[in-house]
């Protein structure tokens, strides 16, 4: 799994010259990336040259959309549907006769159709097989900032609710205006919020 930043970019980015925190931000930059893959869901670059494959249980009659779990989608391989688990996939198509299938690539969202309408998925265990890439070629910048500046918290240690310095101390309000909240700070969870889908 591809980090989503890299010391020598954080290293610029900050304007650090010196290799005295070296150590510290090679052991955090990976922490770091986990932590915003985790929160948001997404892997953002490591299907963007690798295909993704995966298959959907459908257990309810009349489902006509299904979301794949990587955004944004950049090119769809092939999408398959059987029947049966003993029955073979069929390759579906779309944007030519018979019109089988469409997609919304921001979202993830593909739709059963036919020429007319929406119709529903076939149903059953692994009916659906979607295979596609997705991500960003480019982390985008807002996203990258958030992602230094997260690293930025850690290395200063201020996830730590007190702090002692000398005859002080030092409190960093955790955050309570954000909902589901994790205890990064507010900014960085705006950034993050806006690439957490949203089904």
């Amino acid at each position: 799994m591809a980090d989503l930043i890299t010391a020598d970019g954080y290293k610029e980015y900050r304007g650090i010259v010196g290799a005295d925190k070296d150590d510290k931000i090679d052991i955090l930059v990976p922490v770091v990336s986990t932590l915003i893959k985790s929160y948001c869901g997404l892997t953002f670059l490591d299907y963007v040259s690798t295909t993704k494959t995966e298959t959907f249980n459908i257990n309810y009659d009349n489902i006509y959309r299904i979301y794949v779990e990587e955004l944004p989608v950049l090119t769809v391989t092939s999408v398959k549907e059987r029947g049966s688990q003993s029955a073979s996939y069929e390759t579906l198509t779309t944007g030519a006769s018979p019109y089988e299938y469409i997609y919304d690539a921001d979202i993830g969202e593909f739709t059963r159709t036919n020429a007319t309408s929406e119709i529903a998925w076939k149903k059953g265990p692994a009916a659906v097989e979607i295979v596609y890439t997705a991500g960003y070629a480019t982390l985008p910048s807002d996203l990258l900032i958030a992602a230094y500046d997260l690293l930025t918290y850690y290395i200063n240690d201020e996830h730590k609710q007190r702090r002692a310095v000398v005859n002080s101390s030092i409190t960093n309000q955790g955050t309570s205006s954000v909902a589901n909240d994790m205890g990064f700070p507010d900014h960085i969870t705006r950034v993050l919020n806006l690439y957490r889908p949203l089904i």
